[in-house]
């Protein structure tokens, strides 16, 4: 199940049963003293620009300073697609020459992954599993720059799927199988240490209960399932995404059960060597979307959209903290990141039910600033962010509509 497919089905039964949420305000005071201010002056579309990002990359490659965190710029946007019907989601990682990395959808005929990255002149794209129907991937880079996307592959009508893993290494894709099961939904890549990936796996039993599983590739050999984590009983997984810490020990949210029917937002982790859990809030209404980040002491973050906007929490003492609060509009799309510096950065879409802008969001000054970066899409159903060596954000967003995939990123004043 897409987020677009999630976030509409909630759209529109709260709007059916509880009226309209309001409309988005350009400008508004955020709790707890944050002030929102857009700033939609430093927009730009600018292919050369791209390719001084791309060539900076590979001079600072491997460089994480901190003093490296980038300030004031502007946002350049650039077409990915040319031509050809593309799906529903959108995956985005940069490897260490801060190259963007893509993974989508390819709906000309029968489905099919495809990864694409910029070289430093033009978008070069590839099928992974070629011609085999493939759909809802999700990309991650790990320690070694190898670009690894873990894809869907249906069986028996779709009711029964096989989970995919392919990684690139030395130009050549390499194949693995993570899982099998009964109506298993998008998969949730995460890059760890030491050449480690994890997949956050989400799928029923044929009695239709709730599973959640946590696997671990270790860079060599097979994956090897961490927990299986029984959810609930007749009941659905939404909202799932993921970090690791630097011990290697992920985290991963969810809620359970209905859209509109209020219900435990969910939390589980490993920590020395044993999975723990708990209820970020006892009973919340109809979480549209999450995302996860992690600081540099291992805090996590925590960002989640409803109807009424979005909350970024953060995870200290075994206590969830509200840490600032987004006008993101109606169930919003987001993605969330943080750079080297714990400055966090935030994408996300607008629109009451059809979402047609997307905005990047950071709290770098200490308070969140808001940037609009295209108000003209007409169907954004997904957006991704991710965070280079030097602390620029790089945002994909997909339109099935106009078929188009937008690529953002950050390009500072001092170029």
């Amino acid at each position: 199940m897409s987020k677009r497919f999630v976030c509409v089905i909630f759209a529109v039964m709260f709007l059916a049963l509880f009226g309209c949420a309001g409309q988005e305000n350009s400008s508004s005071d955020a709790q707890s003293g944050d002030q929102q201010t857009i700033d939609d002056n430093h927009i730009a579309s600018d292919d050369q620009s791209l390719k001084d990002v791309v060539a900076d990359g590979d001079a600072a490659a491997g460089n994480t300073s901190k003093d490296q965190c980038q300030s004031e710029g502007a946002w350049i946007t650039s077409k990915v697609n040319s031509a050809g019907n593309i799906g529903y989601t959108i995956s985005i990682g940069v490897d260490h020459a801060d190259r963007p990395h893509l993974a989508y959808n390819d709906e000309d005929g029968f489905s099919h992954v495809v990864h694409t990255y910029y070289n430093g002149s033009t978008w070069i794209s590839d099928k992974p599993w070629g011609e085999l129907l493939t759909y809802n991937p999700s990309i991650a880079i790990d320690s070694l720059d190898r670009v690894h996307i873990a894809a869907l592959a249906e069986m028996s009508g779709g009711y029964y799927n096989m989970l995919l893993h392919a990684f690139l290494e030395g130009g050549i894709w390499r194949y693995r199988f993570i899982s099998m099961g009964y109506a298993i939904d998008t998969p949730y890549l995460i890059a760890g240490i030491d050449k480690t990936v994890f997949a956050l796996i989400r799928s029923n039993t044929f009695q239709f209960n709730a599973v959640l599983e946590a696997s671990r590739f270790n860079g060599r050999g097979s994956w090897s399932p961490e927990v299986d984590y029984p959810v609930d009983v007749y009941g659905t997984v939404n909202a799932l995404s993921g970090v690791v810490d630097s011990q290697n020990d992920p985290y991963f949210v969810f809620t359970m059960g209905g859209l509109v029917v209020p219900r435990p937002y969910r939390y589980a982790f490993k920590q020395d060597g044993a999975w723990r859990d708990g209820v970020v809030k006892p009973y919340l209404l109809g979480v549209c979307d999450s995302a996860m980040a992690i600081l540099s002491d291992d805090t996590p973050i925590l960002a989640y959209s409803n109807s009424f906007g979005s909350l970024i929490l953060s995870f200290r003492n075994d206590k969830w903290q509200i840490v600032g609060w987004l006008d993101t509009g109606f169930a919003a799309i987001i993605d969330i990141k943080a750079d080297a510096c714990d400055n966090l950065h935030l994408v996300y879409s607008s629109g009451e039910i059809v979402k047609t802008a997307y905005y990047y969001a950071t709290n770098r000054t200490g308070n969140w600033q808001t940037t609009l970066i295209n108000d003209s899409m007409t169907n954004i159903t997904d957006a991704a962010l991710a965070v280079d060596n030097q602390g620029r954000p790089h945002i994909a967003v997909i339109d099935p509509t106009l078929q188009t995939i937008e690529y953002a990123y950050f390009a500072p004043d001092e170029r």
